[in-house]
């Protein structure tokens, strides 16, 4: 079927997901390659290439670059900017704090102030900063934000 429709994004999808759900992680890698080329923002390509670069590397620079990749094609994507927030504060360098705070920053600004799981990263990101007084303003609205949640 790919053959024949070297061109349809979902196909493209479809055979890099069989191939990793098969194991096969270098092969996928050109199936998500061309699916990158074909539709850039394309979420689903993105967590199959971070899926494919936990598998083969196991290495927090290969996923922070690929996190970096889908946030500057889809700039709007929360969960983007949240992931690679997240990673930057996991890979625990120094260097990678203020770009942390900045795409948690930019996280909660997609969400309009909205998003619990953006707030804290927003919060942990200060921290990582020593900005205490930056944290527990972000920690406030956090708590704010739980406090008026449906059902409490």
């Amino acid at each position: 079927l790919h053959e024949r429709t070297p061109g349809d994004v979902e196909v493209c999808f479809l055979l890099a997901w069989a191939q990793q759900n098969g194991r096969e992680w270098a092969a996928s890698n050109d199936a998500v390659e061309r699916l990158l080329e074909l539709a850039p923002a394309d979420r689903r390509a993105h967590q199959l290439r971070l899926r494919a670069l936990d598998a083969l590397a196991g290495e927090p620079a290969s996923a922070i670059a690929e996190l970096r990749r889908r946030a500057s094609v889809a700039p709007d994507d929360a969960d983007a900017w949240r992931e690679l927030a997240e990673r930057l504060l996991d890979a625990e360098r120094s260097e990678d704090r203020a770009e942390a705070l900045r795409a948690a920053q930019r996280a909660d600004a997609c969400r309009a102030g909205q998003d619990r799981d953006a707030l804290a990263l927003l919060v942990r990101a200060h921290l990582a900063l020593d900005e205490h007084a930056s944290a527990a303003a972000a920690e406030a609205r956090l708590r704010e934000l739980e406090s008026s949640a449906p059902g409490r």
